[in-house]
């Protein structure tokens, strides 16, 4: 008795290469995050007592819907859906397809400065931005290239191994780095302030905080364990848990184990199962195509993601400053022991 959420890229009515279709779902233990080319009918079509919600494709766009089943685990209903379709887990940055001329340059041009010094990493500030924008270097640092460096390493992936080291210090906005400038809001965006967007061929959640910055959410190059933050993103119950970081993932994971998610589990079945309206009086099921809008805003100087602080950790207090950082620890402990207690 399970569902996972299924999200379509649009993006070419004749270059099927370049859409995408991705699920998914929270099995336990383990949630997925599974990337695939889709075939010229979109969403993949529903068999066996696998039932789907009703979506009409008929407009480029990014579209979601959901796949249930009384019977099956969400890992298999992912592998019932996709069992002839192409796997893009270990090359979905497809970006490098449509800039390549622009790539190819900027590479060169990387390792022309870094012949000029091979012992230290680049400065970005002193590299020529026309050659290297933000989203060709992030491309690069998929391809494991580049590794960056700097207050905003956490907005790029962190290769093992890499060619090139650079420094980004000075100040980045978001709209430089996600597919196309845009952004999708869901209905809770006024509580939680998290929004969905394609980055770099890949899906990704992003945190609008205290009104000035964006703060990544999910982990970028680490996507195959976003799938459990993705599911919850569409379907989850608490509005609030995103302010949870950097415990989101172990907060869902319980939230997904209430007999209060059970309850509303069975209602999304229902919905899906009847082609229902409405989850109930009040939640409309977030099915179909998403509307997305330009993104504006810059992102957080800092730790985030892959280090278990808060962003305030990192900062250089002034001692009344430092007195506010005790109180907000005192807070985080309060949070921590809460979170024991919950069922």
């Amino acid at each position: 008795m399970v569902c996972i959420v299924a999200f379509l890229l649009l993006a070419h009515q004749e270059k099927i290469a370049l859409n995408r279709l991705v699920l998914v779902g929270n099995d336990t233990p383990e949630s997925f995050y599974d990337i695939y080319e889709p075939s010229s009918v979109g969403f993949p079509k529903p068999i066996g007592d696998i039932r789907m919600s009703k979506v009409q494709t008929e407009t480029l766009g990014t579209y979601q819907a959901l796949y249930c089943s009384r019977s099956l685990k969400s890992r298999e209903i992912a592998t019932r859906l996709t069992e002839n379709l192409l796997n893009l887990n270990h090359r979905s940055h497809y970006t490098a397809n449509l800039i390549r001329p622009a790539v190819t340059i900027c590479h060169s041009y990387l390792g022309s400065l870094k012949r000029d010094k091979p012992e230290r990493e680049i400065l970005w500030s002193s590299a020529d931005e026309e050659k290297c924008t933000p989203e060709l270097i992030l491309n690069l640092s998929y391809n494991n290239i580049v590794l960056v460096t700097g207050p905003f390493q956490d907005f790029f992936p962190q290769p093992d191994s890499f060619m090139i080291k650079i420094n980004i210090e000075k100040q980045l906005h978001l709209g430089e780095l996600v597919d196309n400038q845009r952004i999708f809001r869901n209905k809770e965006w006024s509580n939680n302030h998290v929004v969905l967007a394609w980055y770099q061929g890949n899906l990704h959640l992003f945190q609008w905080l205290d009104g000035r910055y964006w703060y990544p959410v999910t982990i970028v190059g680490g996507e195959k364990s976003n799938g459990l933050m993705l599911f919850y993103f569409v379907l989850g119950l608490d509005r609030k848990i995103w302010d949870l970081r950097p415990h989101v993932p172990t907060a869902i994971e319980r939230s997904l184990a209430s007999p209060q998610w059970r309850r509303h589990e069975e209602k999304i079945l229902k919905y899906v199962y009847e082609e229902s309206d409405l989850l109930n009086d009040n939640i409309k099921m977030p099915i179909g195509l998403l509307t997305s809008s330009p993104v504006k805003g810059q992102l957080y100087r800092g730790i985030s993601q892959r280090h278990p602080i808060y962003p305030w950790a990192s900062w250089n207090l002034s001692p009344v400053a430092d007195a506010w950082q005790k109180l907000r620890a005192n807070r985080d402990q309060k949070i921590s022991e809460m979170m024991k207690l919950q069922p």
